[in-house]
């Protein structure tokens, strides 16, 4: 008999989508492969990407429901919601129902991926949480003087604690997360599982590629805190060094809210900016360095794997190579001091 596996994801499993979606549909590709029968149920804020998901993970014998974010008619269904289990925006109704039907089904394993997702474990047993990162970490020694991140800090420090404290079984995709989870919740079982993305969704032929361009720079999410501070790190500190060894160098820096979040630096010297763009492949191979000076983050940068996956030369901080078995001047050159990472991104042309 083939054991069955609950997998409740908090973005659409489309290789095509954002980050969420292609670790996500290599998890289920993977677990296809090993004879699982899998029940998938996936948040989804876009019917296109749903859609995409379907048509994607169906020939590989995933049974998917897509079930949209949930919407409260009125504000203070909203607030009980929030106070309730903070941050489960995106669990319907309609998921909840949906999960307890296929749990009254039987199962083997109920896999809840991200953190948030645990709001859905009610002690059901033979059930595993993934951490992907924590804000705990993410955050730690970052302050605005603005009372909304204030709050909004105080309050996923205590959301995290809080369902850290309270769920038993976890995977973390890195051993820094799983350390963090180990000393909120001494009594959890811990295991550090990596994550991945397919190897086959990225096409790479080292005679492809254009000679070694003169352009710095990285795709990531400026909604993100540790991405904001690597761009802004990247564009005061790292890139003017840059091109004083490189006149013509040119940094290019793509993301979602990348415009918005970095607005101020819009139409400087030498610098490019896009913002939430549907394909980020050409971005990437206009890139002669992927430079992403991660100051502090947690869990496994996926656009660090993928800008390998294409083939791209990798300049990052011990908190960007983080989860990834990389060997320094071998997979990738991991620098400490702005100057370091500069000097190895000034390489127009790197060994493959």
């Amino acid at each position: 008999m083939r054991a069955r596996v609950i997998v409740v994801l908090t973005g659409e499993p489309h290789p095509g989508g954002d980050v969420t979606g292609r670790w996500s549909y290599a998890l289920l590709k993977g677990l296809a492969a090993k004879n699982y029968r899998v029940r998938c149920l996936a948040c989804s804020s876009r019917p296109e990407w749903a859609r995409a998901a379907a048509d994607a993970v169906t020939p590989l014998g995933i049974d998917l429901t897509c079930h949209g974010y949930a919407h409260e008619r009125m504000s203070i269904e909203r607030k009980w919601r929030t106070v309730r289990a903070p941050f489960s925006y995106m669990l319907s109704d309609d998921l909840r129902r949906t999960l307890d039907a296929e749990v009254r089904n039987g199962y083997d394993v109920l896999q809840l991926e991200q953190l948030w997702a645990g709001h859905l474990a009610n002690g059901h047993p033979r059930t595993v949480t993934s951490v992907h990162h924590l804000e705990l970490l993410d955050l730690e020694g970052v302050w605005y003087a603005s009372p909304r991140f204030i709050a909004s800090k105080a309050l996923l420090y205590a959301t995290e604690r809080r369902l850290l404290s309270r769920l038993r079984t976890f995977r973390a995709t890195t051993n820094r997360v799983a350390q963090r989870i180990a000393q909120i919740n001494g009594s959890a079982a811990v295991r550090t599982i990596p994550v991945v993305i397919d190897p086959d969704a990225f096409s790479f032929n080292a005679a492809d590629r254009p000679a070694p361009s003169p352009t710095i720079g990285f795709v990531a999410n400026m909604a993100w805190s540790p991405g904001y501070l690597a761009a802004v790190r990247l564009i005061t500190s790292i890139f003017p060094m840059v091109r004083a060894r490189i006149p013509d160098a040119r940094l290019l820096i793509v993301g979602w809210n990348a415009r918005t979040a970095l607005s101020q630096y819009l139409g400087s010297p030498g610098i490019e900016i896009h913002q939430n763009v549907s394909d980020p492949r050409p971005y990437f191979e206009q890139l002669g360095v992927f430079t992403y000076p991660l100051p502090r983050g947690s869990g496994t940068m996926i656009k660090v794997l993928e800008a390998m996956a294409y083939g791209i030369p990798v300049v990052t901080t011990s908190e960007g190579a983080e989860g990834i078995d990389v060997e320094h001047g071998v997979h990738a050159r991991v620098g400490i001091t702005d100057r370091l990472t500069s000097s190895h991104s000034s390489i127009r042309r790197s060994s493959r």
